[in-house]
């Protein structure tokens, strides 16, 4: 039972001494990764069956309050439940609760892997692997339909038929397939655009099964995964191209925590999902929770586990975060559930760099103010030192009944940026020059700035400008064609590098390609 102590000081706005506060807070400081967030007394099986097995699954809620499981099912007690995984069906079931049991209601048609999500149109779609059902309402008929896929030159990371999708602030949808590549879709069912050139997943010696990306009101988050060994990173990103691993985490943890209290004897778990609050903070994980008996057998169940929401921070800060900042004000919100001026342990908070936090460093609590029902705190350290690629502020520590706590705010000094892409240049022959016809598209979620653009082609090792010209301002998914005609200095015999940048003093991409 949740117990709530009430401290004085907090309700006074107490000016704590840094020195003996900072050795207090090394020692009671504990590292907050997402699987710390799992509260096991919340663990309930979402749906279960004698006869079919049950594997990754979605939930969304309906416009009557109640909740909509769509999972995968296939014929439990398989030696080869891999196999049969492509033949699965998805099934919808419905609860009054997000963590269930859920009931069965009906079957909706082949797949796995499901996510669903509300359309801006007010329609609903089922992804899948393969494609993708869509239907009128939660209730209505579901048809099965294909996305379509653009590559736009970008071959090195391809289309394949099992993704994660997530939902970007404007209604269109960010999607990351197999091998890390991450595609745009204007509405979720219209056409997805290839944007990297590489995958975006660690390179490391393993094949990723499971992953599941999604979008709160700060950052991208990506759980990415090993079905067989039980491994997953964490990680983050601002724009969902640029990605950060914050912590590496181990499905066995969650394993040991409760393994034995559903009788298993080995377990694996896998293919996770999200449930999300109304601003996108992740409340609850699934997982597929599989039991391998000695024979080979296999029996999944769909397991859920409530999560400590990330808490409702705001960093009061406005000018740049840079060494020479030592205090950061971060103002912490209450709810109906959460009373900051009585539930935080104080002393275990830390604030800065997620990476610096992770370690136990970061600044410490130095002062306290009530404002209403939130909390504005004060964190000093000598200096706050955010690695190139970050760009979040994290606070971590724990509840005064030892629950841990954690909450992101993005660095003041960013900016909303755009996601310019560019297709490869087209090159012809006029006259005795040569013609360049390019088109740029703004593939992000915000209108772009009036931006330059530069061919560059290498030469003895330099890159060298062939032209520089200047991009109107372009809204999001707004394509923009040019040409440009140049004094041909190249020779059409021999292989050369090139580069396309789009940028300006906040931003910058590049297209490379060979000719």
């Amino acid at each position: 039972m949740t117990k709530l102590l009430l401290i004085l000081g907090l309700l006074v706005g107490i000016f704590l001494p840094g020195e003996s506060l900072a050795q207090e807070n090394k020692s009671n400081f504990v590292h907050v990764s997402l699987v710390d967030r799992m509260q096991q007394d919340s663990k309930t099986e979402c749906i279960s069956d004698s006869v079919l097995s049950f594997g990754g699954g979605d939930i969304i809620q309906g416009e009557d309050g109640r909740y909509h499981l769509f999972v995968s099912g296939w014929v439990a007690d398989s030696a080869r439940q891999d196999k049969l995984m492509p033949d699965s069906m998805i099934y919808q079931a419905i609860s009054e609760k997000p963590q269930g049991p859920y009931k069965m209601l009906r079957p909706i048609g082949a797949g796995c892997h499901p996510e669903v999500f509300k359309l801006a149109d007010n329609s609903y779609m089922i992804s899948v692997q393969g494609g993708y059902y869509s239907a009128k309402s939660l209730e209505g008929l579901w048809t099965f339909h294909t996305f379509g896929f653009d590559s736009r030159n970008r071959p090195a990371v391809k289309a394949s038929s099992h993704w994660s999708l997530a939902r970007r602030k404007d209604n269109s949808f960010l999607m990351v397939s197999q091998e890390g590549g991450v595609w745009v879709s204007q509405s979720g069912v219209s056409t997805y655009n290839g944007v990297t050139d590489e995958g975006v997943f660690p390179l490391v010696a393993t094949d990723y099964d499971d992953w599941v990306v999604w979008r709160d009101n700060v950052q991208y988050h990506l759980l990415l995964g090993n079905h067989e060994n039980s491994q997953c990173y964490y990680m983050r990103s601002l724009d969902g191209l640029h990605w950060v691993i914050e912590s590496k985490l181990d499905y066995s943890q969650v394993m040991k925590m409760g393994a034995d209290s559903l009788g298993l004897e080995k377990v694996v778990y896998g293919c996770p999902s999200v449930l999300q609050n109304e601003e996108g903070k992740a409340i609850q994980l699934n997982l597929e929770v599989t039991q391998v008996r000695k024979d080979g057998k296999m029996h999944s169940r769909n397991v859920s586990f409530s999560l400590e929401p990330d808490l409702d921070v705001r960093l009061i800060n406005k000018k740049p975060i840079t060494d020479a900042v030592q205090k950061l004000e971060i103002l912490v919100k209450g709810n109906d559930r959460f009373n900051p001026l009585t539930d935080l342990d104080l002393p275990t908070l830390r604030a800065g760099s997620p990476l610096e936090v992770n370690r136990g460093g970061g600044g410490i609590v130095v002062e306290s103010k009530p404002q209403g029902k939130d909390l504005l705190l004060t964190f000093y350290a000598d200096f706050y030192d955010f690695p190139h690629g970050e760009f979040a502020v994290k606070l971590a520590g724990k509840k005064q009944d030892g629950t841990k706590v954690a909450g992101y705010m993005r660095l003041p000094q960013l900016k909303d940026n755009p996601l310019m892409s560019v297709r490869k240049p087209i090159f012809a022959n006029f006259l005795n020059k040569k013609r360049i016809k390019m088109t740029v598209e703004n593939l992000g979620d915000v209108s772009s700035r009036r931006m330059n653009i530069y061919l560059k082609y290498k030469e003895n090792g330099k890159y060298k400008v062939l032209f520089k010209e200047k991009l109107p301002p372009l809204r999001p998914f707004e394509v923009y064609n040019f040409t440009v005609d140049v004094k041909w200095v190249l020779n059409d015999r021999c292989r050369y590098e090139f580069v396309v940048v789009v940028d300006d003093k906040d931003y910058e991409s590049e297209y490379h390609f060979v000719k």
